[in-house]
């Protein structure tokens, strides 16, 4: 059996160049999206971060308001909650360990609003990234989008990063303003699918139009229509 799904992956590759089977990052990543919505509440709590700290026992554990992560050396990082009724409040929770990357989640939730670090397994390097990062499926790089049409809290922005050797770096980026982008996902190694959310009357009701964000001549770049090349 696992030598005709070795044949089968040879023969699909050869047919199809950019095809790649879903890493298991990925579907994790798929998975966290899932869980945290998009006010990452459901995922910011101690029921959620108590599942997650089970499945990953040898990485994550919690003592009161400090989370300790176990990196590839052994030693540990603590993260402190800092519980002040100000803009200084933080709460950090395990959201989940990315196996293959090496890299942490965590959900950082301030006074007003949210966000996320990836902390590197091997150095404990923190990288901020203003949303649940979505996995390609050749682990190579992720996306992450951000949604706040209403407080003012958090910004409204797309952005891809790519893994590179021990640290993440940012590729590209959009900023928006009264838009707010959401549900990204990927459509191959080089093209990233995502919405463009409007109020146009500052309603609950949103005006929604579908984008691609795609590599041209070696570029991150919206495509439109008349630029759009075909996705393989």
């Amino acid at each position: 059996m696992r030598v005709l799904l070795i044949v089968l992956y040879i023969g699909i590759s050869v047919l199809f160049p950019n095809f790649s089977l879903a890493s298991e990052d990925y579907e994790e990543s798929i998975a966290i999206q899932r869980a945290c919505g998009l006010s990452g509440v459901p995922c910011g709590n101690k029921i959620f971060e108590k599942k997650q700290i089970n499945r990953f026992s040898d990485r994550a554990t919690r003592i009161d308001g400090r989370l300790k992560l176990k990196l590839n050396s052994g030693s540990l990082l603590n993260l402190d909650n800092i519980n002040v009724n100000n803009e200084r409040h933080k709460d950090y929770w395990f959201i989940t360990y990315y196996q293959q990357t090496g890299y942490f989640l965590v959900q950082v939730r301030g006074w007003e609003g949210f966000s996320y670090l990836m902390i590197n397994a091997f150095t404990g390097e923190m990288v901020p990234v203003i949303g649940v990062p979505i996995i390609s499926r050749d682990t190579k790089r992720f996306v992450v989008t951000s949604m706040d049409l209403e407080a003012g809290y958090r910004p409204n922005r797309i952005a891809i990063f790519r893994f590179d050797s021990d640290r993440v770096k940012q590729e590209w980026v959009k900023d928006y303003v009264a838009v707010g982008p959401s549900d990204a996902a990927w459509i191959n190694e080089t093209a990233i699918t995502y919405i463009e959310n409007r109020s146009p009357n500052g309603g609950q009701t949103l005006n929604k139009k579908h984008m691609i964000v795609q590599v041209a001549n070696g570029e991150w770049k919206i495509m439109t229509k008349e630029n759009m090349s075909e996705p393989h």
